[in-house]
């Protein structure tokens, strides 16, 4: 039985969940979401700018090593330079809040999502988004393209005028020595002397090109190579000296080969490839000597700048050694062409100016060339996949979400106050019997219509001699009425006369006893002689009980609840007799117990107590009787 404080507390609280889930609903403020889908392609690069506050300045160069396009894509969605061009009235912090950049799961998708107060405003700000990244795209694709002319564009003019300049000497010294050919032995020897110059200027060419990598690398991060070796202390560490000079030794072999050989000669790929191996375990060992140098002052990306600037420094000089070495075998090629005489020695030196200005001239075309095209690898097309959606409901809030989670907490709440209540007034269970101290006469199962047997059980537990008996509970709903009409209706049946007396005064009307179950069909069926009259006062009831005293062989007195009424409490001075009679589930246990113990302290004859609403414990049993019957063809 739930108290009623206890239902006015459930209906309250669920009354304010509900209040304020309402409130809720109608108070927050609306928020749509509009989502649109990026294809990045497949593409590494490098971003040489700022992405503001969302990477804190970090700088990548050409020569960084490969990160997730993905992730690159995210930076400059959400850079500075990005949203301030959408011309929110926010702060930039706000709306990168109000932006969200997932990138899919094994493949080249971004998923991003806009979130804002109205649902054209959110498909606005998300066509503008799109616009403004691609406007910063195109930005820092230029500004790169520009920064690259700008380092190629003077060398290749120097290089271009070098060469033309090279080519009109070389013109000039033939016409005026005559020298067009030489004899075979000049010939080769021109050969071999070319194909070293040609070696050797390549090699100055890539030494060229990893210093001007080293001081872009050593500009950026404010430290000469010298300065970087020493912070890395790798002139002390072992494995990348051993590396260095297994390097240094390729390199000076690798040059020797390809003045006798092209690149495709088996020796010369292998030296290639040998040169490929040192160079990474060389870049390995710098950055094992970064790793067991850090002091905690350098970030990951300075440290590896660091490492590639060494790396680039060390390359430089690998490459300017090889070409030291190529000059050494030029020059005893020269010595051997003195003897063939001092115009065929010019005609060579104009030729080596020539091939020289050529070489530096293609390969810094080249570079240039090639850094032209990868500011599309650096800063590549994104691709929209599918464009901003149109919401047609808020994203928040959302009245399901709302409403689950007021029920969720009305009904964990609920629990919570229903197990709170149960837990200071615990109802009765067959397990509190015993410490009751009463007779329990019958345990009368819930079920509709309840077996006649409890009832007819009940009926012969009475003592013969009882003639007025009292038949009372704690409360209201314990089934004391329904009690009295069946153990009425059993005693009828076995034809005694029976006079049921309504005595709850607060009532206003009286509920008939009529025969509420049926015998089998096999029984005789008697008369039922039971009779009901009301007593309206305690007067009455009494001139009813002395006047049918000797009429009826017993009187069922019905009452009202102890603990709700006085009229049980005024009756029990007529009527010593008592039933007590008790809801399984129903009445709390103390009030139970509170109601024996007041039956005690009057000195009631408490001839015994019903449990109501019981376990049916003969439900098989009966049920197996019935199969039994039904296969003997008897009636049941």
């Amino acid at each position: 039985m739930i108290s009623k404080p206890t239902l006015l507390g459930l209906l309250l609280l669920n009354g304010l969940l509900a209040a304020i889930a309402t409130t809720a609903w109608i108070m927050l403020p609306r928020s749509y979401e509009s989502n649109f889908v990026l294809a990045v392609p497949q593409a590494s690069g490098a971003l040489n700018t700022s992405f503001g506050n969302v990477n804190q300045d970090q700088e990548q160069s050409g020569f960084t090593p490969q990160v997730d396009p993905r992730m690159l894509q995210k930076q400059i969605l959400l850079s500075d330079a990005v949203l301030a061009k959408l011309k929110a009235p926010v702060s930039t912090d706000q709306l990168r809040s109000a932006i969200k950049v997932k990138p899919e799961e094994m493949s080249n998708i971004l998923l991003v999502k806009v979130t804002d107060r109205t649902a054209e405003g959110v498909h606005g700000r998300a066509e503008k988004l799109i616009a403004a990244y691609r406007s910063r795209i195109g930005e820092l694709r230029q500004s790169d393209y520009q920064e690259r002319q700008g380092l190629f564009g003077k060398l290749l003019g120097n290089a271009a005028t070098e060469l033309e300049q090279a080519e009109v000497n070389l013109a000039r010294f033939k016409s005026q020595s005559g020298l067009v050919a030489n004899d075979e032995q000049t010939k080769t020897t021109l050969e071999a002397i070319g194909a070293l110059i040609k070696v050797q200027e390549e090699t100055h060419a890539s030494a060229r090109e990893a210093q001007a990598r080293a001081q872009t690398l050593g500009t950026r991060i404010g430290m000469t190579p010298a300065q970087a070796v020493s912070s890395l202390r790798l002139t002390n560490y072992p494995p990348y000296v051993t590396a260095r000079s297994q390097l240094d030794e390729i390199e000076r072999s690798l040059s020797e080969a390809r003045a006798l050989y092209t690149d495709e000669n088996p020796r010369v790929k292998d030296l290639l490839n040998r040169r490929l191996q040192l160079q990474s375990l060389v870049q390995g060992r710098i950055n094992e000597a970064a790793a067991q140098g850090a002091d905690g002052s350098l970030d990951a990306t300075r440290m590896d700048l660091i490492g590639k600037m060494i790396a680039a420094e060390a390359e430089g000089e690998a490459m300017d050694e090889g070409a030291a070495n190529i000059q050494s075998r030029i020059d005893a090629l020269e010595t051997k062409m003195r003897d063939l005489g001092p115009a065929q020695v010019e005609l060579v030196r104009y030729q080596r100016r020539f091939l020289v200005a050529e070489v530096t001239f293609n390969a810094l075309t080249s570079q240039a060339q090639q850094a032209r095209l990868d500011m599309f690898v650096r800063y590549p097309n994104v691709q929209v996949i599918d464009g901003p959606s149109t919401p047609s409901e808020p994203s928040f809030p959302r009245l399901p979400l709302i409403a689950g989670g007021a029920i969720g907490a009305g009904l964990l709440a609920s629990l919570a106050l229903l197990l709170r209540a149960r837990s200071l007034d615990p109802p009765l269970f067959e397990t509190d019997l015993p410490s009751l101290d009463a007779q329990i006469l019958a345990q009368i199962p819930e079920l509709q219509p309840p077996p006649p047997v409890h009832f007819f059980m009940l009926a012969a537990l009475l003592r013969p001699e009882l003639k007025v008996l009292l038949v009372t509970s704690s409360t209201a709903g314990e089934g004391k009425s329904l009690i009295t009409a069946h153990l009425a209706s059993a005693l009828g049946q076995w034809g005694r006369r029976i006079l049921v007396i309504d005595a709850d005064f607060s009532k206003e009307f009286t509920i008939p006893v009529v025969p509420l179950f049926d015998l089998p069909d096999h029984m005789e069926r008697p008369e039922v002689p039971v009779e009901q009259v009301r007593a309206r006062n305690l007067s009455e009831l009494r001139n009813l009980v002395k006047q049918n005293r000797n009429l009826y062989d017993l009187i069922l007195v019905d009452t009202g609840p102890l603990q709700l009424t006085a009229d049980a409490v005024s009756i029990l001075k007529v009527v010593p007799d008592v039933l007590f009679v008790m809801r399984r589930g129903y009445v709390s246990k103390p009030l139970a117990q509170s109601s024996l113990r007041f039956l005690r302290q009057v000195n009631a004859n408490l001839v015994g107590c019903v449990l109501n609403g019981a376990r049916d414990l003969t439900a098989n049993g009966r049920e197996s009787y019935r199969r039994y019957q039904t296969r003997s063809k008897l009636p049941v």
